[in-house]
């Protein structure tokens, strides 16, 4: 009864080893806990359906496909994706359990007796060992990939405890392991590692439901943005409105005036006048079109922003009649963006230049804006790593900008060069 419970809990382990793997990659189609939970127990279960189907098989092949078609089977359930990147995963998967298991081996038979390899206690401890092993490689894994996508799920404090509890484990049952006395004691070593990697487990469920918990916040956050983008967006729509609604307004009593001027020949004083006017008309004009609304309103906001801090924005930008971005995120991306590149170059004493560049071509938006910027960015891994201060005031929207691109399957980069900050996102 004991193997029998002692086997489960190894069937259990491995099946949550393999999920926090793929999900690393994949996307769940329901992120909920319970979901999470579910799919772990099918795997399992499916597991040990072909455990027990392939028990009389003599092929390692045979035993081994049954367990790479459960994965598949579950993938296919519980995730968004498709065929072949499943079949690569679930390799790579038992590529790493086979290369931990491998070497495990050669590394216990050089370091314990023969005799004590052979008792089953002492394989069952083995075994969870291996295990463990390969679930720190998953989270170095899983931490390294987020960090490579820009997406961190949990906390810097959070990936810790993640990564050393595991850790922790596998140094005492290597501690247990090497200062086995006899059988009894190997018994309560099997138990205490047994009640570790359930205290492990539990942990990463706990931990998995944090991150869940971190990703509905960073979603609240970003309809919260969205919800003031649009707000500021038709405040400025109501602003140049109101401003064209009074101009025209007054239009005919300006010219009324200037045609008094000329009547008393005061040409010079009527040109000043209709100069003056001309500038104020030019104000609160639209400077740049490319055939979209919503750009239109956000670049020229914007651009009249710069100006009144005397920034010169130069534009290489296309027609953005048809993109298949949603309103809301076009606001977003350009808005965080924009104020990013504004609030820096404001603080140069000299060369106060942007350059945006739009384009849209074979259903690819690509969206880069670069700015002059004297003192030099240090950029690792895709973070900006600055002062707290500076990365507060430059990185605001960063996370928004790459929850939009990620959104759209697309790509974002940021250098620094000779000068210049360049921000390049392509969905």
């Amino acid at each position: 009864m004991v193997d029998y419970i002692q086997g489960v809990i190894l069937v259990l382990f491995e099946a949550l080893i393999c999920s926090a793997f793929l999900s690393s990659f994949l996307q769940r189609k329901h992120r909920e806990i319970r979901w999470q939970m579910l799919e772990v127990a099918s795997l399992a279960g499916l597991y040990l359906i072909s455990a027990a189907t392939t028990y009389y098989s003599k092929s390692l092949l045979i035993r081994g496909g049954g367990q790479v078609l459960a994965v598949i089977l579950v993938a296919v359930i519980f995730y968004q994706c498709k065929l072949v990147h499943v079949l690569v995963l679930d390799l790579a998967f038992y590529g790493i359990m086979i290369a931990v298991d491998g070497g495990g081996i050669v590394i216990s038979e050089a370091l314990f007796r023969r005799n004590l390899l052979e008792n089953p206690m002492f394989q069952v401890m083995i075994s969870l060992l291996f295990k463990m092993v390969t679930l720190v490689i998953v989270v170095m894994i899983r931490y390294i990939w987020s960090r490579k996508k820009h997406v961190m799920e949990m906390q810097r404090v959070e990936w810790i405890m993640l990564f050393l509890f595991p850790l922790m484990t596998v140094c005492i049952m290597i501690i247990l392991m090497t200062s086995y006395g006899n059988g009894t004691m190997l018994a309560g070593y099997v138990g205490i590692s047994l009640g570790m990697i359930v205290v492990d487990s539990v942990l990463f469920v706990l931990l998995s439901y944090i991150s869940d918990r971190e990703r509905k916040l960073r979603l609240l956050q970003l309809q919260q943005t969205r919800a003031q983008e649009r707000l500021k967006m038709y405040q400025e729509l109501n602003v140049t409105n109101t401003y064209h609604k009074k101009i025209l307004h007054d239009y005919s009593n300006q010219l009324h005036c200037i045609q008094g001027l000329m009547a008393d020949q005061q040409y010079e004083k009527a040109k000043e006048y209709a100069q003056k006017l001309t500038n104020d008309l030019c104000q609160g004009s639209d400077f740049i079109d490319v055939h979209n609304t919503i750009v239109n309103v956000v670049l020229n906001q914007k651009y009249r922003l710069a100006t009144q801090k005397g920034i010169k924005i130069i534009f290489d930008i296309m027609d953005f009649s048809e993109i298949k971005l949603d309103d809301q995120d076009v606001v977003i991306l350009l808005s965080n963006l924009l104020d990013n590149a504004i609030e820096a170059t404001a603080k140069e004493t000299a060369h106060k230049v942007i350059k945006i560049k739009l384009l849209n071509k074979n259903d690819t938006v690509i969206i880069s804006i670069s700015n002059r910027i004297s003192k030099p960015v240090k950029i690792v891994n895709g973070m900006i790593q600055t002062s707290k201060s500076d990365k507060e005031n430059h990185g605001i929207g960063l996370d928004n900008i790459m929850t939009i691109v990620k959104k759209y399957d697309g790509d974002a980069r940021m250098r620094y060069k000779d000068g210049w900050f360049y921000y390049t996102a392509i969905l």
